[in-house]
């Protein structure tokens, strides 16, 4: 039997979960084919055994559909998950390895769990926040963080939901001996790798000069592919949850009525004046407050010329511009339509952008089928490679290391070499450029003096 060639991922997102593999030659003939399952996240982030549970019942229904669709049995899954609790890795970790092996041997037990809640439960909280891309920090009661090895323990063995904890001398070494007693074995690697056909995607399937940016609900991954390799990637700590957090205090809801928004009782696409353009009303000066909608437009702007700077940063800026341009995926901006924006905003830099149809997040959340999740495939094969990239070169939540050093970055020259599709995909990246309107040039006008200042984005 020939072997087959595959990446699976399983993304555990702050509102989705999604299991996708993507297959050389799939069932259904010769040439890439990609299946995937998404299920609700829901829960996932309380520190519940029963959310624990039910996480793992999930992943064992995604694993066996998608492995009854893909034909072959899946032996290795690379796992990204958004980092807040680490009980989630665990989980995680244990279900695809005792997936593969039909073992329930590496499977932290119920009792297990209960225990490393009862020993969390008496830790008195001191902040209540998510630290992005940084090693958690353990605080004393006196405010005095605790240094040196105490900090490794906790940043790699310490199950709870928050990062940040503070506690009194006495609670930090309870806490501890309760974690030994636990036998939690968090392990560097939350996946198990045993199969050795490690590749990338082939040149053909990404073109050269192509970005990826994935928008989640807490995070955002930008990649950038040559010559079929991700050669650089980098994770950073925005997402569709700030927005929605921004407009719904612009919007004035209280905790009540913002629960009843998530509920999708009330329909905020309603309180806001959008159409498929950007509105001139934007721009107009007044001694008014701002509108939602440009409260949420600002925060957009600055995380996106953050992007565009690491990509000048990268040298990668004419590659992108020359080549395929970015491509923007993920639900954390499938909302108000924001995509529209950013693809003007996009094009104020010269950068050709195109936006995938990201998934539908409509309340309340259901498992989703490939025909009812909206959700356009030919993605998953890029976010697969990112997540596979990352996973091999370290922690998922930090920036991804360059490709190894054997395989140089080509020349831009060397962009005619790759295949024809290639070049309509150029062109429709740039159509935003054709198609600005006077609302357009206003809005670079505006970004211009407002926000970026000087505009020098060409090299």
């Amino acid at each position: 039997m020939n072997e087959i060639k595959y990446i699976a991922s399983l993304d555990i997102g702050a509102k989705l979960t999604k299991l996708a593999v993507w297959v050389e030659d799939g069932p259904e003939g010769p040439g890439p084919q990609v299946f995937y399952e998404i299920m609700p996240s829901k829960g996932i982030y309380e520190n519940a055994v029963s959310n624990k549970t039910e996480l793992k019942r999930n992943i064992e229904r995604m694993l066996k559909s998608l492995e009854a669709r893909a034909g072959f049995r899946i032996r290795e899954v690379f796992v990204a998950y958004a980092g807040r609790d680490r009980l989630i890795a665990y989980t995680a970790e244990t279900v695809c390895k005792t997936y593969e092996e039909g073992s329930s041997l590496t499977v932290v037990s119920e009792k297990d769990l209960l225990q490393v809640e009862a020993d969390t439960h008496n830790c008195e909280l001191e902040k209540d926040e998510l630290i992005y891309d940084k090693e958690p920090v353990v605080y004393l009661a006196n405010g005095h963080p605790i240094n040196g090895l105490n900090v490794n323990t906790y940043a790699d063995r310490f199950a709870c939901r928050y990062n940040i904890f503070a506690a009194h001398e006495k609670d930090v070494q309870k806490l501890e001996r309760g974690l030994q007693e636990a036998s939690l074995q968090v392990k560097a690697k939350v996946c198990s790798m045993r199969t050795m056909n490690r590749f990338y995607l082939p040149g053909e399937l990404i073109p050269s000069g192509t970005a990826i940016l994935n928008v989640g609900a807490s995070r955002s991954q930008l990649g950038v592919f040559v010559d079929g390799h991700l050669r650089h990637y980098k994770t950073f700590a925005f997402g569709g949850n700030v927005l929605t957090h921004l407009l719904k205090e612009a919007l004035g809801y209280s905790p009540e009525r913002a629960e009843q928004a998530k509920r999708n009782e009330i329909d905020i696409n309603m309180q806001l004046p959008l159409t498929e353009e950007v509105p001139t009303s934007l721009f107009v000066k007044s001694n008014e407050p701002p509108s939602p909608l440009l409260v949420v437009w600002a925060e957009v702007v600055t995380h996106f010329k953050t992007i565009n700077e690491q990509l000048r940063e990268w040298d990668v800026s004419n590659l992108i511009r020359n080549g395929n341009g970015i491509i923007l995926t993920g639900g954390g901006l499938a909302f108000q339509n924001i995509q529209t924006y950013v693809e003007s905003l996009f094009a104020c830099m010269g950068m050709p952008l195109r936006v995938i149809k990201p998934v539908k997040t409509d309340h309340p959340l259901v498992p989703c089928s490939e025909e009812a999740a909206d959700y356009d495939p030919s993605i998953l094969g890029a976010a697969l490679s990112l997540l596979a990239f990352a996973q091999k070169n370290g922690d998922y939540s930090r920036c991804g290391r360059p490709a190894p050093a054997a395989a140089p970055e080509p020349e831009p020259e060397a962009a005619p070499e790759e295949p024809t599709p290639q070049e309509p995909a150029a062109k429709e990246g740039e159509k935003p450029q054709n198609l600005l309107s006077k609302g357009f040039h206003q809005l670079k006008s505006w970004v211009s003096g407002t926000i970026f200042g000087d505009t020098s984005f060409d090299e």
